[in-house]
């Protein structure tokens, strides 16, 4: 009898397939495997022994949070969101470089007439070479 409610309250849930949520600690496991990570290697760049960092993907403990869950995330090479949530974007954004930085200061003083300009450049760089027509002088 009490196997007949569970499996009709199953049912009865309107999104229910079959299969149980994935969690913070199926992600943090998949992605070790992904990377071919042992516990040891995540616990040492998060700072934390290989058991915390264990309990992180067993579920025997609470998921990450703050410092913990940025290091994590660093240490997978994933968003911290994606990682916390399973929502998208996955993948980690690569820091920008000084250069590259310097340049987006510069960029974003520039008005909509110089940023046009600079778009079209940057496009004219990116052109192949092979569509610049050689005349055989310099």
């Amino acid at each position: 009898m009490l196997y007949v409610q569970v499996k009709h309250s199953l049912r009865a849930t309107p999104h229910y397939s079959g299969v149980a949520p994935e969690t913070i600690h199926d992600r943090i496991r998949r992605r070790r495997l992904e990377l071919n990570l042992t516990v040891q290697e995540v616990g040492k760049a998060c700072r934390v022994s290989r058991q915390a960092a264990n309990e992180w993907e067993t579920g025997a403990t609470k998921a990450p949070s703050g410092h913990n869950l940025v290091r994590l995330a660093v240490a997978l090479k994933v968003n911290e969101q994606w990682l916390a949530t399973g929502k998208e974007p996955k993948e980690r954004a690569e820091p920008l470089g000084a250069d590259e930085v310097e340049l987006l200061a510069k960029y974003r003083r520039l008005g909509e007439r110089e940023k046009k300009a600079v778009h079209a450049m940057a496009e004219s760089l990116l052109l192949p070479l092979a569509a610049v027509p050689f005349t055989g002088t310099m």
